[in-house]
């Protein structure tokens, strides 16, 4: 005859097998802050290039009307280098802008490097090795960035 499993501490305080722990956890579809704030910037650097494009579409009205239309081509390629440059970080609502211009505040600050050498970068260091330094999981790590 098999004798019963005695009961040990072991199992005390152990969740039952297959029921949840938290069973009011987060809801289904619920998102994550990062995910929020991802959300946002894209929102943002969205309205950015939908403006330049506003501004764009308004300045060959307005170049059309005065008969200066041989300039259009200057302006729309004005134009898609800002939509450029806010895709690409360097202006606009997004971390990125804002982390670029960080950087050039102390490249141009006249700190012969000082700052970077404090944060544990080379004297010399480049934008992508800044840029890579306050970039975790492909964010921009704004809590290592005011540290």
């Amino acid at each position: 005859m098999a004798k019963p499993p005695t009961k040990t501490n072991r199992n005390k305080g152990r969740f039952v097998k297959s029921v949840s722990g938290n069973p009011s956890g987060r809801p289904k579809g619920a998102t994550s802050h990062a995910t929020k704030l991802k959300r946002l910037e894209d929102d943002g650097l969205d309205l950015a290039t939908n403006t330049a494009d506003v501004i764009a579409e308004t300045a060959r009205s307005a170049l059309t009307e005065i008969e200066l239309s041989m300039l259009i081509p200057l302006f729309d390629a004005i134009c898609d280098s800002a939509k450029v440059a806010i895709r690409g970080g360097e202006i606009g609502p997004s971390s990125l802008a804002l982390l670029r211009g960080w950087y050039d505040d102390h490249r141009e600050g006249g700190q012969d490097g000082a700052f970077f050498l404090h944060a544990g970068l080379p004297e010399d260091c480049d934008w992508k090795t800044f840029e890579k330094h306050y970039t975790t999981r492909k964010r921009i790590d704004h809590d290592r960035h005011v540290e």
